[in-house]
C-alpha cells in the first residue's frame, strides 16, 4: 500500500535541512534494530541521491546507495521520503524534523518493495502508525560539517 498520492510539493525549509550527512546509533537506533546494529550513517546529496552505510557487530559495514524523493503531507508535522535503492529496493515513510542543539530527524520507514506485507504509517496518525508500529521509529542526528568530509 503505497500513501504518495497524499503528498504535494516540498517544503523548502525541511528539505534544504536534509542533505548532510546524519548518524543513528545507540538509543537513537529503533526497538527494531537495537543489538542487530551498531550504527547507520545516512548521506543524502542535493542531487536526490543518497549512501546508507550500516554498521553491525563482527561483520564488514554494508553500503547500500540510490534516489531519495522527500515531499510534504497534507496533514501534521512530517514529511513523506521514498528512498529508491540502486538494487531495486524501496523504504517509504514519514520523517519529522527536531530542532534543538542539533538537528535531529525521527523516521518511520518501511521496506514497500519487494513487498514484505508491511504497511507504511499512515500521515494523519503520524510516526509509529506504520504495521511495524513504535517500535520502527529511528532518530538521527545531523552530524556537524567538519564531520561530513570523513564519511
Amino acid at each position: 500500500m503505497c500513501i504518495r498520492d497524499r503528498c504535494k510539493g516540498k517544503n523548502e525549509r525541511e528539505s534544504e535541512d536534509l542533505p548532510g550527512s546524519w548518524i543513528s546509533k545507540g538509543s537513537d537506533l529503533s526497538a527494531l534494530q537495537s543489538g542487530a546494529i551498531d550504527s547507520i550513517i545516512l548521506y543524502f546529496d542535493r542531487s536526490n541521491t543518497f549512501e546508507m552505510i550500516i554498521f553491525r557487530p563482527g561483520i564488514p559495514r554494508q553500503s547500500h546507495e540510490g534516489n531519495y524523493l522527500v515531499t510534504d503531507v497534507q496533514f501534521g508535522l512530517s514529511q513523506w521520503l521514498l528512498l529508491v535503492y540502486n538494487n531495486g529496493r524501496e523504504e517509504e515513510g514519514l520523517i519529522q524534523y527536531q530542532y534543538s542543539d542539533r538537528i535531529k530527524i525521527q523516521t518511520d520507514l518501511v521496506q514497500t518493495q519487494p513487498d514484505l506485507g508491511h504497511i507504511p504509517p499512515n500521515p494523519e496518525m503520524g510516526l509509529g502508525s506504520s504495521s511495524l508500529g513504535q517500535a520502527n521509529i529511528q532518530v538521527y542526528v545531523k552530524k556537524s560539517a567538519e564531520l561530513n568530509s570523513s564519511l
